[in-house]
């Protein structure tokens, strides 16, 4: 939290905005500690040096720490992924990269891509 404290006492001394992009809720998590392997969740000491380690971001702690110690500043969010792709047009990124493509197994996975990012039942919204 002493990141984001920092990064909002830099915002408010002198201006600016952050982005900033992670997996989380807005408000603690009971997952926070998971492993990952193969695209998998599975138990955090199962296969040890082989899994991916990570955590779900508090990002109501978050803006609370940017927030501390000093002039108070304007947060939004957390919005999910799907609404932050879709806000960068990626519906539009899709029609081009679908436009040119003229192999129909590529075109498949281009569309399996962009729907596993953004669809609610996958990356869609999980990630923030």
């Amino acid at each position: 939290m002493a990141v984001a404290n920092e990064i909002g006492m830099r915002i408010s001394q002198h201006g600016g905005a952050a982005l900033i992009i992670d997996y989380g809720y807005d408000g603690p998590s009971q997952y926070s500690l998971q492993a990952i392997k193969n695209h998998q969740f599975v138990d955090i000491f199962e296969d040890v040096g082989n899994s991916d380690l990570s955590c779900m971001v508090d990002f109501a702690a978050i803006k609370h720490a940017v927030n501390t110690g000093h002039t108070k500043l304007d947060t939004c969010g957390p919005i999910t992924q799907q609404h932050f792709l879709q806000n960068l047009f990626i519906e539009s990124r899709l029609a081009l990269l679908l436009q040119d493509c003229l192999d129909e197994k590529r075109a498949q996975n281009i569309i399996s891509s962009f729907s596993r990012l953004v669809d609610s039942d996958q990356m869609g919204s999980i990630y923030k």
